[in-house]
Order: C-alpha cells, then structure tokens, then sequence
C-alpha cells in the first residue's frame, strides 16, 4: 500500500487507488522486481529470475536487473527506457523519470551505484 501511495502522492495523473494499483507501469515494474530480486538471491532460481525480468521488461519497458537493490516506496515516473543496472542499490522515497539509465559504466569489475534515500 505504500508504494501505491507513493505513486499517488507523486504521479498527478494517478487516479485513486485501484486504477494507480492496475494501470502504473512504474509500479509493476517494481513489483515484478521484487520478485525477481528474491529469485536471484537463491542461485537455483537464477534462471528463472532473468525470466520473469525479461517478461517485466516486455510489459512495463523498464529494465531492472534482479540483483539490484531498490528500496520502498520507489516511484518510477512514466518509465519508459529506464534501465536500471545491476550492482545498483536506490534508497526509499526515490523518483526516477523516464529515460534514467543508472548503472557503473567503463569500470573494470564490479561496481557499485548507489542513489540514497529521499
């Protein structure tokens, strides 16, 4: 319900709670990937988390790699083309417009982005 409000409170054009709760692809991106980042925790469910991210990403166009770390409420603002990458850890009460692209580029090894909270 707090991501829900988030939304709300944020998005003029969110129109109560069961239209924001059907119609935010914002909102169901992050949802979705939720449940690929659980997924991904478990190395035998790997595979079946890049599935469900390819499928968040066909439906939502927003692309979050499963192992990011997003916090809670995230708005992501018409959203399409945000590419979120993975090493990426985002705090709470975070806003994100379309087109973002936040991932570490040109580093050898695994970077880390961070993006703190409020």
């Amino acid at each position: 319900m707090d991501e829900i409000r988030a939304v709300i409170a944020g998005d003029p054009a969110a129109q109560g709670l069961l239209a924001t709760a059907t119609t935010s692809t914002g909102l169901h991106a992050i949802w979705m990937h939720r449940v690929t980042h659980q997924l991904w925790q478990r190395k035998t469910t790997r595979g079946l988390s890049k599935i469900i991210r390819l499928i968040a990403r066909s439906l939502t166009q927003i692309d979050i790699h499963p192992s990011a770390v997003i916090g809670s409420p995230v708005l992501i603002d018409h959203g399409t083309g945000v590419v979120i990458g993975p090493n990426t850890v985002i705090g709470s009460r975070t806003l994100i417009y379309q087109g973002a692209t936040i991932a570490a580029a040109g580093s050898a090894g695994p970077a880390t982005t961070v993006i703190g909270s409020d």
